[in-house]
């Protein structure tokens, strides 16, 4: 055997001229060629024969992993004749994961479709990678993933899927889910694992809605692990069974058109602070072996998805947030979720989950927003290819004006620099009446739009774009009141719009996210699980129970954190309605600073708002001013207690919460004041909490407050768990 093994050797070696590169220097000239990051395995050359001017390379699949058009593929062959034979005259044949390389060229143009620019009469069935699920031999519930940056896999890809699964709805798309959503009351209720069951993993789910059980359950292997695995992709096929697209298989009969399964990954490489990026995997056969979909597509269509998917991921989030994010490959792999289903599909790993730089990308709100869009971008282009509209963002600069008309509310559209087609058409306008649901007010073109309200009754306001791609999300809820008896006038402004993650260090031995510091989630958010515990980069992943560096506490997993709800004109309008005070409301950008002297007092809401410059631009051109946010004293970090004594309010004990909290936004910095009246101090510092004084800062008497009157708060008014008291008392010692 070793005699034949040397003489084929032999024989090869004999093939290949003289002055040829070898084997070895030819496999690192064609992965440094593809530009891969290290992640991803170097090209490996198995069997290359030359002879004469013909060349034939059979290669490990890296080289499928890069997608490549017809004149790269030319330039590829070119390349390894000149590195061959010196010369560009070789005829050069390239095998690749089984295939001749010119079988996986991939164009850049979009497929012919429908011609729709929405996706109205799509059907595409989504879930978010894993779940809690029962372990069988170790006789508990668990994570399916490691617990790291504050979050662990299983619930952190649904932050993800729930932004994706609004955009393809807003786009008309009719989305299936595996697994318990967020908001479902039958979801949000507390299931076999002590978690609510849109933690758990898709087989509970399933079990839990009555699908068949061979779907969700193999009673040969009893393996709930495997069971949530296979569950997914057998769901999708019983989903389509017995319609056009699946048509021998039993099923509800539903034209699933894709199915796309969102992960990140646990993919770490050793240097610490390199990213991971994203990685598309599909599959060219089925479970069978079979290379085609039961209406006869190729099943390399996956590959076409994938690319398409991947290329609108990376290149988007290159041009918004990282300009080095990572591609990593178009993998053509055996993973169940992306062999089993018979419709295209596509398993996207979005970014490393271990790795930190990708998370302090991933834990970021917008970015998240962002990452989302371009997913679904890229499935509607997919769909529908040239023909496809995106559709618009959300608007902002919404304000409003009163008259004697009434009510004029105006907004103006956000441009989205990517996405010429994403031009909003028209607005609807939705009002809320004191606590009523939601319903239209009114549709326009134009920018703004005027409403006749009534005295005695509480607005509220959102705006939804349009184009004819679909919706945007809606606005921010801005709120307006009348009092039918003669009433001071306030305007609320409302100039908290950030939302962002945790703020990030590293050092020699440790790095991580700093201690305290926390997100400010998008409304409210369920993938925080508790403050990462391991901060010494030395530390090694042993097990997902022992996950080293990054690894981080699970005592939160499953709760709510309330992060920037948008609507604080709407909360601090309650409180004013009832004081029977007519108000109306504006975002910042939506505010007309010449206009602030016709109100008697500008409530300006910062919240957790670091551009502390719209305060002094309110107070600019204000009478009477009542402001709180966390950033806007000047002596930061003013208390770690989460208490208040004032002996303004000697009845209330005045807390809020430090930590992520499901009832309000948490609040852990604070500020404090060096000039004014205190009239509020923090428990433990004794640093003024709170302080009025005149517009110019002068302090004003204690028991005589005057018109140009400013009262500010070192800490969101919003996270006081005595809010309503705490927001009356300030506005009633400013009236009087």
């Amino acid at each position: 055997m070793f005699q034949s093994f040397f003489l084929l050797c032999f024989l090869l070696v004999s093939l290949i001229p003289a002055n040829a590169i070898t084997k070895e220097a030819l496999a690192d000239s064609l992965t440094r060629s593809l530009d891969f990051v290290s992640c991803v395995p170097p090209v490996k050359i198995q069997k290359m024969i030359v002879k004469g001017s013909s060349i034939t390379l059979h290669t490990n699949r890296t080289l499928s992993c890069k997608p490549m058009t017809t004149k790269e593929v030319y330039q590829l062959r070119l390349q390894v004749s000149r590195w061959v034979l010196g010369n560009d005259h070789g005829k050069v044949t390239i095998y690749t994961d089984k295939r001749e390389i010119k079988e996986l060229v991939i164009s850049n143009e979009l497929p012919e479709r429908r011609g729709h620019s929405d996706l109205s009469g799509r059907h595409i069935a989504l879930w978010a990678s894993h779940g809690i699920y029962y372990n069988q031999n170790e006789d508990r519930w668990k994570l399916q993933r490691a617990t790291l940056w504050t979050t662990v896999e299983d619930v952190f890809s649904n932050v993800y899927a729930r932004y994706v699964v609004r955009m393809l709805e807003n786009a008309n798309a009719t989305v299936y889910q595996p697994r318990g959503q967020i908001g479902d009351s039958a979801a949000m209720a507390m299931g076999k694992s002590g978690y609510p069951r849109w933690a758990e993993s898709a087989r509970y789910w399933l079990q839990y809605t009555g699908v068949p059980d061979s779907i969700w359950h193999d009673t040969i292997q009893n393996d709930c692990y495997k069971d949530d695995l296979k569950s997914r992709p057998r769901w999708v096929n019983w989903l389509c069974g017995g319609s056009k697209v699946n048509p021998k298989q039993p099923g509800l009969g539903i034209p699933i058109d894709m199915a796309l399964a969102l992960h990140t990954d646990g993919y770490m490489i050793p240097y610490d602070t390199a990213m991971v990026g994203t990685l598309a995997i599909y599959c060219d056969h089925d479970l069978n072996k079979k290379n085609t979909f039961p209406t006869g597509q190729s099943r390399m269509s996956n590959r076409q998805l994938a690319h398409i998917v991947q290329s609108q991921v990376v290149n988007d989030i290159r041009a918004t947030d990282c300009p080095d994010w990572p591609r990593r490959e178009l993998f053509n792999a055996e993973y169940y979720e992306a062999r089993c289903p018979q419709v295209p599909s596509l398993l996207l790993e979005m970014l490393s989950h271990i790795q930190m730089r990708d998370m302090h990308y991933g834990l970021d709100p917008a970015f998240q927003f962002r990452m989302a869009r371009s997913i679904y971008k890229g499935v509607g282009r997919w769909l529908e290819g040239e023909s496809f509209v995106v559709q618009p963002l959300p608007v902002h600069a919404f304000g409003m004006n009163l008259d004697e008309e009434g009510l004029t509310l105006h907004w103006k559209p956000t441009v989205d620099s990517l996405e010429s087609s994403a031009a909003p058409e028209s607005y609807l306008i939705e009002e809320q009446i004191d606590d009523s649901d939601w319903q239209e007010a009114g549709r326009t073109q134009e920018e703004s739009l005027s409403l006749a309200i009534e005295h005695g009754k509480r607005y509220q306001f959102r705006v939804t774009a349009y184009n004819k791609g679909g919706s945007s999300f809606p606005s921010q809820v801005l709120s307006a009141y009348l009092s039918p008896e003669s009433s001071p006038c306030v305007l609320i402004v409302n100039a908290f719009d950030t939302v962002r993650g945790p703020k990030w260090y590293a050092d020699t031995l440790t790095a991580g996210i700093v201690r305290g510091s926390y997100a400010i989630p998008d409304g409210i958010s369920y993938h925080y699980i508790g403050e990462q515990m391991d901060y010494d980069r030395t530390h090694v992943w042993i097990s997902d129970d022992e996950c080293g560096w990054g690894m981080c506490y699970r005592d939160q997993l499953g709760k709510p954190v309330v992060g920037n709800t948008h609507d604080y004109a709407a909360q601090h309008g309650r409180v004013l309605q009832r004081m029977n005070l007519s108000y109306i409301s504006t975002s910042y950008d939506g505010m007309d600073s010449a206009a602030l002297k016709q109100f008697d007092i500008v409530d300006v809401i910062m919240g957790k708002e670091e551009r502390t410059d719209r305060l002094d631009t309110i107070r600019k051109y204000s009478h009477c001013v009542l402001a709180s946010g966390a950033y806007i004293g000047v002596i930061p970090y003013a208390s770690h207690a989460g208490s208040i004594i004032s002996p303004w309010m000697p009845a209330l004990t005045v807390t809020y919460p430090i930590l992520p909290d499901s009832e309000r936004l948490h609040a852990e910095y604070v500020s404090a004041f060096t000039n004014g009246q205190a009239i509020a101090r923090y428990a433990d510092t004794r640093l003024p909490a709170a302080v009025y004084m005149s517009v110019n800062g002068n302090t004003i008497n204690t028991t005589d407050f005057q018109p140009n009157a400013v009262i500010l708060w070192g800490v969101p008014l919003e996270s006081l768990s005595q809010f309503e008291s705490v927001y009356q008392q300030s506005i009633e010692k400013i009236i009087h």
